[in-house]
């Protein structure tokens, strides 16, 4: 697999350069060749809260909470 946080770096400069689509691509290649990943699932939530598609934000800041993620916490509060 390409380093997650390679990958991470590309998803978001493509967010940045609006290419929506393939960050996107890049995000859940994230979470599917880092399951454990708290990070993965923190950035994919970032990813949603980006496009407002605020359920899945939190679902998957839930998923990156599981895996211990703190950051991920106070982002999840924004939504309850």
């Amino acid at each position: 697999y390409a380093p997650e946080r390679l990958v991470d770096a590309i998803a978001h400069a493509l967010l940045d350069y609006g290419m929506q689509e393939v960050a996107f691509a890049y995000f859940q290649l994230n979470t599917r060749n880092y399951e454990a990943s708290a990070h993965a699932f923190e950035s994919l939530g970032d990813y949603y809260v980006s496009q407002s598609s605020f359920t899945e934000a939190s679902e998957c800041y839930g998923k990156a909470i599981e895996l211990g993620s703190i950051s991920a916490k106070a982002k999840l509060e924004q939504f309850e």
